[in-house]
């Protein structure tokens, strides 16, 4: 099947094709960076990473949003000493 993943500003940027088995994870996987940080939007709400894109609807055809987000330094830095401690991550981060 074939999903359009669009910017924020309502801009094409890639289509994809997929089968519906593939991970939301998989997904947002294919459509960043390495080094981006993002969310893919279904209707307006989040594309779950642990459930196969036919589970939550998504179907050929379907325009999802990709949401890019800032990460500060500092940000970056706290994630940084949570796992080197071994300490449990935020949903979040």
């Amino acid at each position: 099947m074939d999903i359009h993943v669009l910017a924020v500003s309502g801009a094409h940027l890639q289509t994809v094709c997929v089968e519906g088995s593939l991970l939301g994870r998989e997904l947002l996987e294919m459509a960043t960076g390495p080094q981006e940080v993002a969310r893919l939007l279904h209707h307006n709400e989040p594309v779950v990473v642990h459930k196969t894109l036919a589970a939550q609807g998504i179907t050929d055809g379907t325009h999802l949003t990709l949401v890019r987000l800032h990460i500060t330094k500092q940000q970056q830095g706290d994630v940084t000493v949570k796992v080197n401690e071994g300490l449990p991550l935020d949903n979040e981060e």
